[in-house]
């Protein structure tokens, strides 16, 4: 496990066994972050260094801070097997909640900065959703370029079917050819 923000901010060497699971779990439910911003950059550098054997590696953040990592991730996906798990909260789902109408905050995930939104107007729910296709669009096609599989697993709701859901669908692709 290597857990960063802005900078690696914890490493646990790969081990076998349900004790090593369970510390892994507890470590990332106790990992109190430094840094405020994410850099994937440190994250997968120090990953390059320290897997030595072909790994399955799983890149887990919302990407809010953009695609922007290719060349470092197809990187590293050329020696390992990459999988982004894309943290994936309501606000930024594909659709706005037809029931958000009014003034409605959102903070920028990054920088924290926050804005109101009048989203009772249909043109601002729709540049919103615009915005939001477009970094979707943007984020696939950039791990499809770096050879990155990617599991969306919503923050609001049950997380066990998408997961188990992508590995069923990369169980059939494999059995297929």
């Amino acid at each position: 496990m290597i857990a960063f923000s802005d900078r690696v901010e914890k490493y646990v060497p790969a081990k076998k066994g349900i004790g090593h699971v369970l510390r892994i779990v507890r470590d990332c439910l106790a990992l109190d972050a430094v840094g405020v911003k994410t850099n994937f950059l440190p994250a997968l550098d120090f990953a390059g260094h320290v897997l030595r054997r072909r790994s399955i590696v799983f890149l887990v953040s919302d990407f809010a801070g953009g695609a922007g990592r290719e060349r470092e991730v197809a990187q590293l996906a050329r020696r390992h097997d990459v999988i982004a798990v894309r943290l994936m909260p309501p606000e930024l789902s594909l659709g706005v909640d037809p029931a958000a109408r009014g003034l409605v905050r959102l903070r920028g995930l990054e920088n924290g900065h926050e804005v109101l939104r009048d989203f009772s107007s249909r043109a601002v729910r729709e540049r919103y959703q615009e915005s939001v296709r477009a970094w979707d669009t943007e984020l696939r096609a950039s791990l499809r370029r770096a050879r990155v599989d990617r599991i969306d697993v919503p923050t609001h709701g049950p997380i066990a079917e998408p997961i188990l859901g992508f590995f069923r669908k990369r169980e059939r692709r494999a059995s297929h050819g």
